[in-house]
């Protein structure tokens, strides 16, 4: 009875010893993860700290420190492992001309991973100048002991993208993130160009664009737009430089003449926007100003067409196909217009008269036949991609032939191509898909012949790119020459 007695009080005691023990081991499991919870706030705090002095330095010099001013400004701190802390940065922006107020895009961007390891579909922070990072307690085993984060850190020359995970996701070092992965704890501070270029007080002595907005537009007219800058220090001559980095494709941006949208600063009092708008899609202009200190201001100016504006295609031919033939042309010298809207016209010597060959087959000059000085224009309603041409009676010597030149709508010339004579003569002859070049429009045509003896013009027939196939009459069995 007595040995049991002692055996129930020893049994009472190891439990009150377990007990014991495990109070304690909660607790300090407790303090454990209080401490490590407070170890990432104060991480996060001393990160944003960091962040913080390189905006001070960058607000009195106007460009970022450099890796050992970055050192000397934070001196002592470190995160809650001991470690220093680490600043990752555009290699640019440490330069103090231009000034970091006169950058429209910097280098870094940084990607939210969330649990994703993988980081497939990250939310992605663009143009971010610098980053600084405490990179926690884990270790990889190499020198790099951010690389969860960070691939490189200290100055970067070229676009660099670091990763960003939820506290405690498994994942490896960049290059490899699911290779020997450990607990993600690093903590970066960040932000965009843009909201660091506020904190920094990029107003440039009051240096800004004054213009609220830009003018509405309308397709195919003509547009003007004048953009302003004031305050600030001037160029001399009171001047600016301006430059446009984003806009419409038919968009120009002079100041003073010169080219604002090479992607170089261009020198004006003011910045001069123009071009013919080519569609009615709105769009975003993007206007840079800059002072003679390098102080910047960045402008982003909605661009829409004004109300009920539209972009109407060219009118179809109003002739079948855009087909041509004799009895269209009017006769004589000068011009005409045909029934679909093409004008016809004589150059040199020449008279469109009615042909001898039955049927009423028109030539011209005197003869009949184009030759010389005599030539034939033709000018059609609409951009012409392919021509089709049928002749008769195309008679010549050797390699003398018909010369077609092609002009665009402005005047210019965009090619020439020359078709020889052949026999059998008294025939009809057509050729099709004449173009100037792959891709290539034109409006006009001029027709010349280059020792022709003989030559008949039946018709043409001009196509737009859906049609390639452009012959006068598709179903005629004539010999093409």
């Amino acid at each position: 009875m007595q040995s049991l007695r002692r055996h129930r009080g020893f049994s009472f005691i190891a439990m009150i010893v377990l007990a014991t023990v495990v109070i304690v081991v909660g607790l300090s499991m407790h303090m454990l993860a209080k401490a490590k919870g407070d170890a990432r706030l104060a991480m996060q705090s001393q990160a944003d700290a960091g962040y913080r002095a390189v905006i001070g330095y960058a607000t009195q010099y106007r460009r970022l420190p450099t890796d050992t001013e970055f050192q000397q400004l934070t001196g002592d701190l470190r995160d809650a492992y001991g470690n220093p802390l680490v600043y990752v940065y555009d290699a640019r922006l440490v330069a103090a001309s231009p000034d970091i107020c006169a950058y429209p895009t910097a280098l870094l961007s940084v990607a939210d991973c969330a649990a994703d390891a993988n980081c497939a579909t990250p939310a992605t922070t663009a143009d971010v100048p610098f980053v600084v990072l405490a990179a926690g307690e884990t270790r990889d085993g190499s020198a790099n002991t951010v690389s969860q984060s960070a691939s490189a850190v200290g100055a970067l020359p070229a676009a660099s993208g670091l990763r960003r995970y939820q506290l405690g996701t498994s994942v490896g070092a960049l290059a490899t993130p699911t290779t020997n992965p450990f607990a993600y704890d690093d903590h970066l501070a960040f932000k965009d160009l843009r909201q660091v270029q506020n904190e920094v007080q990029c107003t440039g002595k009051g240096l800004r664009v004054v213009n609220v907005e830009l003018p509405r537009f309308k397709c195919s007219e003509a547009y003007v737009g004048t953009v302003f800058g004031t305050s600030g220090v001037t160029f001399p001559g009171n001047t600016y430089e301006w430059q446009v980095t984003t806009g419409p494709a038919w968009l120009t941006a002079s100041a003073d003449g010169n080219n604002a949208r090479s992607g170089a600063w261009a020198r004006g009092a003011s910045l001069v926007l123009g071009g013919t708008p080519d569609n009615t899609t709105a769009g975003t202009v993007t206007v840079l100003l800059r002072d003679s200190e390098g102080s910047a201001q960045t402008r982003q100016f909605p661009l829409r067409p004004v109300t009920g504006s539209s972009c109407s295609p060219p009118p179809p031919p109003s002739s079948p196909g855009g087909i041509i033939l004799v009895p269209d042309i009017p006769t004589g010298s000068g011009t005409g217009t045909t029934p679909d809207g093409t004008q016809v016209s004589t150059q040199g010597s020449g008279v469109i008269t009615a042909g001898p060959i039955g049927g009423g087959v028109l030539g011209i000059g005197g003869d009949n036949a184009i030759s010389g000085a005599e030539r034939l224009q033709f000018i059609f309603p609409q951009d012409v991609h392919y021509l089709g041409l049928r002749v008769r009676d195309f008679r010549s010597n050797s390699s003398d032939h018909i010369s077609i030149a092609f002009y665009n709508a402005a005047g210019g010339a965009v090619g020439q191509y020359n078709w020889l004579a052949c026999s059998p003569a008294n025939a009809s002859k057509q050729l099709g898909s004449i173009t100037p070049g792959a891709g290539i429009t034109f409006r006009s045509i001029v027709i010349q012949g280059v020792g022709l003896t003989q030559f008949y013009f039946q018709g043409l027939r001009y196509c737009d790119a859906s049609n390639a196939v452009c012959l006068v009459d598709p179903s005629a069995s004539e010999p093409s020459c």
